[in-house]
């Protein structure tokens, strides 16, 4: 779809940009001559000038972009919600005394007509038949699993899901993730690398974009839902070749979307499939906004266009729309989801989806399907179409140019002018109408619009109330393009114009400033494929995973029956296929919990949490549907940022769906190309995902060694920047607090003092160390005796010591507002869970004592004493235990690769569950066997979980320190393993 803009109203938005930017640059300017004379800062000065010395970390046309257009509106984003995002949800009404520079809440709400969630079913308010079954999952599953899928985190609903979803789609095989954004992310640098061709539309989402950045493929462009121009850009990919050495591609990808979200189009899919049949290109379709909302039975795209699954390789979709839940899902090939299995990072890495969430979305596809025994799920799909063509009809004949096509639930206004995005906003929220206005960078900086959100749950009566108010404020602020007015809105001109002029000046005159004052330096391979394709599942990879993984598969993934509890139902399973497949049986074994990341216990059902999480759950329902930045910001969102902010002690902190992308995603907001990241050598899969797609230079220093640090950071300052040897931009050192395949703490103090010896920032993941050490739980600052203000940026996940799920960023107001503001997994990713914020909440609370007991520094103390005295029990056994004291997590060596499912299996027959980590986890030849202990053992638990070990060390040989005494034990010494 081509956006044609009336003459006028491009002749004076342009002119409305060009004096936003003028101006704001005149300001700039003005302040920057300000502080040469008297060397004050302005309120509005640069995000990014910092009093430290440092290289500024909130710079450039984006940081100008932010203070001098988006502060003046961004009272009309992130609206806090007070429940549900239903057909009417009540918003939180928000001043400012300081020029919208900063808003603060009030206790007065509105009760809106909400046409800006993604709540496309209806599901995400309470629903008869979901609602009782999601409480039962949360009373016997949890809010977490405190584990990744391949250790502790596989319950029987995950599996549950995956079957479901595979059959509700039309394909062999899925794959679940807990973040709809990171679906796409993760995935595609697992399907492609070097030597790959993607093929991308032009309008394609921002994670399709991170994940085609970060796979290191060839990436090239084709126009907008236009199969000619695709089959143009494939003819002449083919013919070139790969880039200098022409040789033919690995494998070719087409990236398409059912429904574009900032489009509200379909996907030409029937005329896209058969060129890439064609040319023998694989089909990779988002279906984030189609499936379950359009269809005769909700199955998205090819459903409604006829075509066929099976021609669609890759089919992706996500559970916070259709379905009211979170979370994303790949559908494809057993092979192709094998593969993803074995080698995606978001699989292997991080926290399984929140089992509440998981059983919302398999409630909501089983009242779609009429499971139920109902017919509510074809009443609401039946629904959704016809308000959506409704409203899409009645807007039309308004005179408002609307895009997008029937059938779809979105549908974008199209608004242009930057100061009618604020005025609609407003005006429609005055008139208890809330809808999502969507600027640059969203979309073109020309281009702003409202995207109004159709769902099944509104009613007639509701559609009409805002069509008529929609249609006031339309009139009202001058947005009806059809019939195409002559005089638009020309009072904008002249300020605009003036903004626009004098920003440039300021910026300029800044920059003089800073010139003198800041100056600064079978078992056949997995991608064999019959119908002629390329290999998608192909390499090294898929030949260790071939010829090793799948001979101890059965040792990881193991699916569990209940909660991640000191003990667990651990689900039996068998193969007859050489361990190719396994298949399920109907029997469980009641078995220590060894292997999750429940550290403080939370997971389990709690006198304090649990109940305030089912509470909040009838409240808010599974899923916000929506980002942040739309209709997902509840009061609980922002009460949890508050209190982890509070908790680990720093100015602010934002929170994120998922623990990976907290890394994954936040490290390419903080820096890019020209910048330098410093990583330890073992920091986490997140920590080095996130940093190649920065863009920014990448160094390695030796893992846990502040001396080498500080040589390679001496080493590359004096060099500068590759080929042109420009001073950096900015320096990030990047560690983690414990860890995670180590359990060896960060040498914390050494390495800060180098960071502030050379004006580098600190960036420390605390994944596993935040509550679970330190004499308050507040992580590896607490327990080493660092200020925390001498870590520039602070980073958590929620899944481990909490028992919920998501990931946190604290850091200075500045920082954080620059991340809010441009980081992509915050503005366009679904908000976590309000049960998850809900269970954070609860047990902060409870570790801050604010319950009203002691049972918060109760579990710290015995996280403590637990995780101390398991690792002395095994050193004195003779095993080689890595890590430090106080922390939980203590690896210990396997080296052998028949040794790890021999220890694990006979471990798992003895009631004892062991996860073992192998390549590509770790280097191939350093297996080890991890525990992680929890509070909730008790000393009996451990006795037992220690009796065990040492037998099975000793049966299978994996001793290899001399003990310290001898172990006395009625049972005789068992026969090692040939």
């Amino acid at each position: 779809m081509v956006i044609k803009v009336p003459y006028v109203t491009a002749v004076t938005t342009l002119f409305s940009f060009g004096l936003i930017f003028g101006f704001g640059h005149l300001r700039d300017y003005f302040r920057a001559v300000l502080r040469f004379f008297f060397f004050a800062a302005g309120d509005d000065s640069p995000a990014g000038t910092n009093s430290k010395g440092y290289a500024p970390i909130c710079e450039g046309p984006e940081d100008f972009y932010f203070r001098r257009f988006y502060r003046r509106m961004q009272d009309c984003f992130g609206r806090p919600i007070a429940g549900k995002p239903d057909a009417w949800f009540d918003v939180v009404e928000r001043y400012s005394n300081d020029s919208n520079k900063t808003l603060h809440r009030t206790k007065n709400i509105s009760k809106c007509l909400n046409l800006g969630s993604y709540n496309y079913l209806g599901f995400a308010a309470a629903d008869e038949y979901c609602t009782p079954q999601v409480i039962e999952s949360l009373k016997k599953y949890s809010a977490s699993t405190c584990s990744v899928r391949v250790d502790g985190g596989n319950t029987k609903l995950h599996v549950e899901l995956e079957e479901l979803v595979a059959r509700f789609v039309g394909k062999p095989a899925a794959i679940l993730f807990g973040m709809g954004y990171v679906t796409n992310s993760a995935i595609i640098p697992a399907l492609v690398e070097k030597g790959s061709l993607i093929i991308s539309d032009s309008l394609n989402h921002n994670s399709i974009v991170n994940g085609s950045r970060g796979s290191g493929a060839t990436v090239r462009v084709f126009q907008h839902n236009n199969p000619a121009h695709l089959e143009e850009v494939l003819r002449e990919q083919i013919a070139g070749g790969q880039p200098r050495t022409h040789r033919p591609w690995k494998k070719i990808i087409v990236i398409v979307e059912g429904i574009y979200s900032m489009e509200g189009e379909l996907c030409k899919l029937p005329e896209i499939i058969a060129v890439c049949k064609k040319y023998k290109a694989y089909t990779y379709l988002d279906e984030a906004h189609s499936i379950g909302a359009v269809g005769k039975s909700g199955r998205g795209v090819c459903e409604l266009l006829g075509v066929d699954p099976a021609d669609v390789d890759i089919m992706m979709g996500t559970f916070t729309k259709s379905f009211g839940s979170c979370g994303g899902y790949i559908a494809a090939s057993k092979e192709i989801i094998d593969h993803l299995k074995h080698i995606c990072p978001a699989h292997i890495y991080a926290t399984s989806m929140s089992p509440p969430a998981v059983q919302q979305a398999i409630s909501a596809i089983k009242v779609i399907l009429g499971e139920d025994g109902s017919n509510r799920g074809a009443k609401k799909l039946s629904q959704i179409r016809e308000n959506s063509n409704f409203f899409r009809s009645e807007l039309q004949k308004m005179g408002f140019e609307v895009l997008g096509d029937n059938d779809s639930p979105v549908m974008p206004i199209m608004i242009y002018n930057p100061a009618k995005i604020p005025a609609f906003s407003r005006e429609c929220l005055r008139q208890n109408v809330a809808v999502v206005t969507v600027a640059f960078p969203a979309v073109p900086l020309l281009l702003a619009r409202a995207r109004i959100c159709i769902s099944a749950s509104h009613s007639r009566e509701d559609l009409i109330k805002g069509l008529e108010v929609i249609s006031k404020v339309g009139d009202l602020v001058g947005i009806k393009y059809f019939p195409v007015p002559y005089v638009t809105a020309v009072t904008t001109l002249f300020s605009f114009g003036l903004i626009f002029g004098f920003g440039h000046l300021r910026d300029y005159f800044r920059a003089v400033l800073r010139f003198f004052f800041f100056a600064a330096g079978g078992d056949s391979p997995a991608g064999t494929n019959p119908k002629g394709y390329a290999p998608i599942c192909v390499g090294a990879e898929d030949f260790y995973i071939r010829r090793f993984f799948r001979r101890i598969q059965d040792c990881f993934g193991r699916p569990i029956a209940g909660k991640p509890d000191a003990w667990f139902d651990v689900v039996e399973r068998y193969s007859n296929d050489s361990n190719k497949t396994l298949h399920r049986t109907e029997r469980t074994s009641k078995c220590l919990n060894l292997a999750s990341f429940n550290y403080l216990g939370f997971a389990a059902a709690d006198e304090y949490c649990t109940p305030r999480v089912i509470q909040s759950l009838k409240k808010y329902s599974a899923s916000t549907c929506s980002s942040r930045v739309d209709g997902g910001n509840t009061l609980l969102h922002l009460e949890l940022e508050e209190l982890v902010a509070k908790f680990v002690r720093k100015p602010a902190a934002i929170l994120l769906a998922m623990g990976y992308a907290t890394n994954s995603a936040i490290i390419p907001a903080l820096i890019g190309k020209g910048g330098l990241i410093i990583s330890d050598a073992l920091n986490h899969n997140s920590i080095a995902s996130g940093a190649r797609a920065s863009g920014a230079t990448i160094r390695v220093f030796q893992h846990n060694n502040p001396a080498h640090l500080e040589k390679l950071l001496r080493e590359q300052i004096a060099s500068g920047q590759p080929r042109t040897h420009r001073a950096w931009k900015k320096i990030l050192v990047i560690v983690e607090g414990i860890y995670s395949m180590e359990g060896e703490l960060c040498k914390l103090p050494e390495i800060i003092s180098v960071c502030k010896k050379y004006k580098a920032y600190t960036y420390m993941d605390e994944a596993h160390s935040i509550g679970a050490v330190g004499k308050t739980g507040r992580g590896v600052c607490e327990l080493l005796g660092v200020d925390t203000a001498d870590v520039d940026i602070m980073m958590g996940t929620l899944s481990k010591s909490f028992g919920s799920s998501g990931g946190y960023i604290a850091a200075s107001k500045e920082i954080i507002q620059h991340l809010k503001l441009t980081c992509p997994s915050h503005i366009y990713g679904t908000s976590m869970s309000p049960p998850a914020v809900q269970q954070v909440i609860s047990a902060m609370k409870v570790i801050l004592g604010e319950d009203g007991t002691d049972r918060g520094a109760k579990k710290i103390a015995q996280i403590r004493d637990n995780s101390n005295f398991f690792r002395s029990e095994l050193q004195k056994m003779g095993f080689e235990v890595l890590g430090d004291n106080d922390s939980p997590v203590m690896p210990f060596m396997v080296y052998n690769p028949a040794k790890m499912p021999a220890f694990s299996r006979e471990c798992l027959r003895q009631n004892v569950a062991v996860v073992p980590v192998g390549f590509p986890a770790t280097p191939l030849l350093l297996g080890r066997i991890r525990i992680c202990i929890s509070a909730s053992h008790s000393r009996e638990d451990l006795i037992k979980g220690l009796e065990v070990i040492s037998n099975v060390g000793d049966l299978v040989g994996i001793k290899y320190l001399s003990a310290e005494q001898e172990e006395t034990t009625s049972v005789e010494k068992p026969k090692k393993l040939q």
